[in-house]
């Protein structure tokens, strides 16, 4: 947009002012109005400032409806006369008019026209509009057209970049497709495979079970004492005699296949190893046990130990109780535990099992596993 005064582009709309009633855009310094002043009546002058052609027309207009018949332009101009290089006179409007280029001449039927400055400025300003006009359409062809093909362009390399990954979000999509039912495969696997491995550990549950049972029903038969001091040159089959006189029980001959001394399960106790006393059947080695049991209440203030042994040295106590399995053993001690930290009363082994009694009416509870332990109250 260009100033129709200086014909210089107006690169900030806010400096310029257009005619309300042509659209004319003009510099507001180009029509001596000041900053000042321009920013204190932006607003108005907007909205109802006309350049003076528009004025003129407008005072023109309204003079004619008023009756004056006359072309009387509204701003006159003093006739000045001039002379001119061979003497004679004119007018000063004439005279100007005859020094300028092309200027418009009277005619007799005319008489003498006067142009005002506007007037001037308005006839340039149309003849610089028609001889811009073509041009600048062209040129606003020109340059539609590049940036036609600019985005023309533009948009084909977008559409081929769209394709790009419409491709790459179908090939994603079909992996995707493959990958879940891959995945549905395998969950449907590990379901089967989940209740296999459920199956086997209530066989691998029952297996252990029926083992400890034959582990602890081979040792039916057997009697185990503990703590009863080690020597190198020591007999164990006369410490069996020897234990038989002591708790008077009738101990025949024969009855006793093996006796003798076994390894240790914590090789770091300092407690020396368990005699096993393997007797003819389960018959004989209660009687034994009971023998040591009824030996030990009649007796409770100095219950079976080493010195009825014959063994010299410290009295140290000795235990009797039925020969256990490894499995056993482990749940007759957290048996012994959880009685403890629960207050039960009583707790023994009786034919390879272990009871517990919380008191002398409560029923009796037979620990069959680890789950048998955690249930008790």
């Amino acid at each position: 947009m260009a100033c129709l005064a200086c014909l210089q582009p107006i690169p900030n709309l806010n400096e310029a002012l257009k005619c309300t009633k042509c659209s004319a855009t003009y510099h507001f310094l180009c029509l001596n109005i000041t900053s000042a002043y321009f920013e204190a009546n932006n607003q108005v002058l907007k909205k109802s400032w006309q350049c003076d052609a528009c004025t003129n027309v407008t005072v023109r207009n309204e003079r004619r409806r008023g009756g004056d018949k006359d072309n009387t332009p509204v701003t006159s101009r003093p006739q000045a006369r001039t002379v001119d290089k061979t003497g004679s006179t004119a007018t000063g409007t004439a005279a100007a008019t005859d020094r300028k280029p092309g200027g418009i001449k009277p005619s007799s039927s005319q008489g003498h026209i006067c142009l005002s400055k506007d007037d001037i400025q308005k006839i340039i300003q149309t003849e610089l509009r028609n001889a811009l006009s073509g041009d600048i359409v062209s040129l606003i062809k020109e340059c539609l057209t590049s940036e036609f093909k600019t985005l023309k362009s533009e948009f084909s390399s977008l559409k081929s970049e769209v394709t790009a990954i419409r491709e790459s979000m179908e090939f994603i999509d079909q992996k995707y497709d493959e990958i879940k039912q891959e995945l549905n495969d395998k969950l449907a696997s590990v379901s089967v495979l989940q209740k296999e491995i459920d199956s086997l550990r209530e066989d691998n549950k029952d297996l252990k079970s029926r083992l400890a049972q034959i582990e602890q029903h081979s040792r039916s038969a057997n009697l185990e004492l503990q703590c009863v001091p080690e020597y190198k040159s020591e007999n164990v089959p006369n410490l069996v005699s020897q234990l038989a006189k002591v708790v008077s029980y009738d101990l025949k001959e024969g009855e006793i296949r093996t006796c003798t001394r076994t390894a240790k399960i914590n090789s770091s106790s300092p407690r020396p190893r368990a005699i096993i006393i393997q007797m003819n059947n389960a018959l004989a080695r209660d009687n034994f046990l009971a023998a040591i049991i009824k030996f030990n209440k009649n007796n409770a203030k100095d219950k079976l130990n080493s010195s009825h042994l014959g063994i010299g040295g410290d009295r140290v106590p000795v235990y009797a109780s039925e020969h256990l399995s490894p499995t056993n053993k482990e749940l007759h001690k957290l048996a012994r535990l959880a009685a403890k930290e629960k207050q039960y009363k009583y707790i023994w082994v009786r034919g390879g099992r272990i009871l517990v009694r919380k008191n002398d009416t409560s029923p009796i509870i037979v620990i069959k596993d680890q789950d048998c332990i955690k249930k008790l109250l």
